[in-house]
């Protein structure tokens, strides 16, 4: 590929944490290195300064022996001139979360015991924590179940290693199964925005809802919605850029041929008449197209192909405006001004 990020070690898996560190952009991620499937997963590292040419760092954290999935996705978080990697991982069938710290981005032997569970009765799942700073105190947002409720949980901290739980923040939306995963919550130009990843939202899986955010309570003011509408993405990160722009990152996987990749960047905004939009993120702007031979409108209808075959067929009463990024094998479609985004591999 030519600017999207696939790496050269077996499998690779959903980003596990995006910051900006040191002056590069850290992106760490599931990495199965003994096989190119999904196995134990250890935790890889790639850096960028663009968003195009990408440098591999290696692998910056393993499973224990008796961990049978390994290090499930978590987040990354700046504080006191360090890095702080979240992570979740199990044991004896109960999901926990712990965190690793570095000094450089790049060497994290030393973890912290945050050891956090579930705080309801079922401890099998305690996944993806997200974690942030608000008002001087440190946030944590995971994903759990509550009796087959899928809860979004917050918890307090000074210090990012003994963690308060202060309730439930919000309802896994009910399109999801019995937890829901990679929870994230961020401010944008005033409004809060809360993002998860579902499994049962076919075909895309990627929800956001707007609202307000209290310290403790996320309030709605819209239901779940999709801008990806594609089947191929999932698992998103996002990261805030030292001038102040949200981007986000997410996994794309190709299930006919086994294969993988993280998404070009996408800018989180909302556009003049308030609706949240994903658009390509301003340092790979000039790899952006205003057509494609792979896209044609047609009879009311916008059609994705590849070589004579059409992948993809949606119904739009006008003609969309739409601007694309080609990639070897990938297609990303923002249609509309990034109010909606379609992406697929095309062969």
């Amino acid at each position: 590929m030519r600017y999207h990020y696939k790496n050269s070690l077996k499998w690779i898996g959903c980003p596990s944490g995006f910051v900006y560190f040191g002056g590069h952009y850290h992106i760490f991620f599931g990495l199965n290195p003994l096989h190119p499937r999904f196995g134990p997963l250890h935790t890889g590292h790639v850096v960028t300064d663009d968003f195009i040419s990408w440098e591999e760092a290696g692998i910056v954290l393993s499973p224990s022996e008796d961990d049978p999935v390994g290090l499930k996705p978590g987040s990354a978080v700046e504080a006191d001139g360090k890095l702080w990697l979240f992570y979740t991982a199990e044991q004896g069938g109960s999901e926990y979360i712990n965190c690793a710290v570095s000094d450089d981005g790049y060497d994290f032997s030393d973890r912290k015991m945050a050891d956090l569970v579930s705080p309801f009765e079922d401890k099998r799942y305690m996944r993806n924590p997200f974690v942030f700073e608000y008002k001087g105190k440190y946030k944590l947002i995971a994903c759990a179940s509550d009796e087959g409720t899928g809860r979004i949980v917050i918890y307090d901290s000074d210090d990012l290693i003994n963690w308060e739980y202060k309730g439930i923040l919000a309802d896994v939306p009910a399109a999801s199964w019995s937890c829901g995963e990679m929870p994230e919550l961020f401010c944008e130009d005033g409004t809060w925005v809360l993002s998860i990843q579902t499994a049962r939202a076919m075909p895309h899986k990627i929800l956001y809802a707007t609202g307000d955010f209290d310290g403790y309570k996320f309030t709605f003011d819209s239901e779940f919605f999709a801008i990806e509408t594609g089947s191929a993405v999932e698992y998103q990160r996002s990261c805030l850029t030292p001038d102040g722009r949200r981007i986000q990152t997410a996994w794309m996987y190709d299930n006919r041929n086994n294969t993988a990749c993280f998404t070009a960047p996408r800018q989180i905004s909302f556009d003049i008449k308030g609706r949240l939009i994903l658009t390509p993120a301003e340092e790979i702007e000039f790899l952006v197209r205003k057509a494609s031979s792979f896209v044609e409108y047609e009879a009311g209808r916008l059609n994705i192909s590849f070589e004579n075959k059409t992948l993809r067929s949606i119904p739009y009463a006008h003609e969309p405006e739409i601007r694309v990024l080609e990639d070897i094998g990938t297609l990303e479609v923002f249609i509309n001004g990034g109010r909606e985004v379609l992406s697929l591999y095309i062969c």
